[in-house]
């Protein structure tokens, strides 16, 4: 599609070219030419330098025309690129929305959609709010203190057994940093 000011651009380039071309027509002097096995041929100074920027105009006009009608390979890779930044966004701002009502489970699973956590961060914050739930209750129940570190100490014995979970925590005591992995 083209651009209301790629057409104006055009027009005016054009303009400035015709008054150019006006111009470079009344100057005086001849510029000759050889050409073998024949007699040489003058041509007059304007009318070289007019189909000079005949051509050069032509070949912008040509690779606009390319750039603008035919996608080129560079220009795919960042319109994926937004598609997929406008993808992880939503996707974020749909987690941080579900978050915000309550809904812990759709905010993570919408945080992995948008490649905001890996797939070992969903099950850890899985396991995580199952604990702050309660674990499995049917109704609202008062629970006790030790039920609740029961849950925890459960949660964090299942996660253990996970490879990933055992990584990441040598990685902390190695390096005092965090591992996504």
């Amino acid at each position: 599609m083209i651009r209301v000011t790629t057409l104006i651009a055009i027009v005016v380039i054009a303009g400035l070219a015709a008054l150019a071309g006006f111009w470079l027509w009344s100057l005086d002097g001849y510029v000759e030419i050889d050409l073998p096995g024949s007699d040489p041929v003058n041509f007059k100074l304007g009318l070289i330098i007019i189909l000079g920027l005949i051509l050069a105009g032509g070949v912008a006009v040509a690779w606009w025309l390319l750039t603008s009608l035919v996608a080129m390979p560079w220009t795919i890779g960042k319109a994926r690129q937004k598609a997929q930044v406008r993808k992880a966004n939503k996707a974020l701002t749909e987690g941080l929305l579900a978050a915000e009502a309550g809904d812990a489970k759709t905010a993570m699973r919408l945080a992995k959609k948008g490649h905001y956590i890996s797939e070992h961060d969903k099950k850890i914050a899985d396991k995580l709010a199952y604990v702050m739930a309660g674990g499995d209750l049917s109704e609202a129940t008062l629970v006790t203190e030790q039920y609740l570190l029961d849950l925890e100490r459960e949660a964090f014995l299942s996660l253990c057994t996970e490879r990933k979970t055992l990584e990441r925590i040598q990685h902390m005591l190695k390096t005092g940093k965090p591992l996504r992995n």
